[in-house]
């Protein structure tokens, strides 16, 4: 089942086997060229252990094991095998990182982090940090080996219901490292401001 949304939208099943979708479009007025590699919906299989005794080899309660694909239309037609945890760390901080391998043998990867502070019953602001790396240089889509981009932002949202919130919020998002040399090269910013308008739900 898919969900239309405006910025971010997370589909699951906790604690069985079900559907997980991911979007996360970037919207920014001119957005470094590694910035363009944004996660395109992917589709991916996830087994829930939150609230649960039990555990995976070596992985903590409260986390989940996903794996999966993710196809990549643009700059050039590119799929990814995607492996990756999520869950709720100590002090519930909320954690999230894959692991993409491309058809062309690219390895790359994906942090996340994020806390939610409230403020009110419903209304919740949400710091947040995001760092994407490269194994190897990526030359077709203007990334180069090592820390890549990094974004930190922060999000305000109300929770009409606690599966469905809109949001708004502000982004710094920065190339680094060979892949902001890449972006200047081409005569772009590496890095820049971006406001967030969106939509999450949940169920």
């Amino acid at each position: 089942m898919w969900v239309t949304h405006c910025q971010l939208c997370q589909l699951s099943q906790e604690y069985n086997y079900g559907p997980w979708v991911e979007s996360n479009p970037r919207h920014r007025a001119q957005p470094p060229r590694a910035a363009r590699q944004c996660p395109y919906p992917s589709r991916c299989w996830s087994h829930g252990y939150a609230g649960r005794p039990r555990r995976v080899s070596s992985l903590l309660p409260f986390f989940d094991l996903q794996a999966g694909v993710r196809f990549d239309p643009e700059p050039d037609t590119r799929g990814h095998l995607v492996v990756g945890v999520q869950g709720l760390a100590p002090y519930m901080f909320h954690v999230d990182g894959a692991l993409f391998l491309s058809d062309r043998g690219d390895l790359t990867a994906r942090l996340e982090g994020e806390y939610d502070q409230r403020i009110t019953q419903r209304l919740i602001v949400q710091p947040r940090l995001e760092v994407e790396l490269a194994a190897q240089d990526i030359p077709e889509s203007g990334i180069g080996a090592g820390i890549t981009k990094i974004e930190a932002g922060l999000r305000l949202r109300y929770e009409i219901q606690r599966e469905f919130a809109p949001y708004v919020g502000i982004e710094y998002e920065a190339a680094l490292g060979e892949t902001a040399d890449i972006a200047r090269a081409a005569g772009e910013d590496p890095d820049g401001l971006k406001v967030l308008v969106g939509l999450r739900a949940w169920f």
